[in-house]
């Protein structure tokens, strides 16, 4: 029996991945010599301060079961301790949450925050995985194209007034995917 899946599953460009992968398989396999940019996985070993701590909490029955609902408060604090040491920011502990990993936070934001037919300002260039939580939101994205003149920050003065009361969420990020600029 095969499930069809929802409407908006179904009109979702949800294999983009999949479908990057099988192209550089293919170049790779014709001989070309393919740079993949397509994910942050690391190429270089962990530090062996990182495997250590990592192995003690492994081995720490207390992180046996689910984490506390919204993360733990000491994972919170680090961040907060590194956002105000790096960037100088204040963040409190409501400003934060903890996800598994980017693509599903990238989701679950706009489907917290925008209602059918909202829009959402997105960079342009921009990682792909803004695109999926916007659509299964049932928002729309206004393109802000970040050109190199402006040191590839958005120009707000490119759009209109309606589009920018219209947006109900702006996502940005630095150091910049693809173009690794900074803010």
């Amino acid at each position: 029996m095969k499930i069809k899946a929802s409407e908006r599953m179904g009109s979702s460009d949800g294999h983009f991945l999949a479908s990057q992968q099988e192209a550089i398989k293919k170049l790779t396999t014709a001989g070309h010599n393919v740079i993949n940019l397509e994910r942050g996985n690391p190429d270089l070993p962990t530090f062996p301060s990182i495997l250590k701590a990592f192995e003690k909490a492994a081995l720490n029955p207390i992180n046996h079961g689910y984490p506390p609902y919204g993360g733990k408060d000491s994972l919170k604090k680090a961040i907060i301790s590194f956002y105000q040491q790096e960037y100088g920011a204040s963040l409190t502990m409501d400003e934060i949450t903890i996800f598994s990993g980017s693509l599903s936070a990238l989701t679950a934001l706009p489907m917290a925050l925008v209602n059918p037919g909202e829009a959402v300002l997105t960079p342009n260039p921009s990682f792909f995985g803004y695109q999926t939580g916007i659509h299964m939101a049932g928002g729309k994205s206004i393109s802000m194209d970040l050109k190199e003149e402006n040191n590839y920050l958005p120009n707000l003065d490119d759009f209109t007034s309606e589009n920018l009361e219209q947006a109900k969420l702006m996502f940005l990020n630095y150091p910049h995917n693809p173009t690794n600029d900074l803010c």
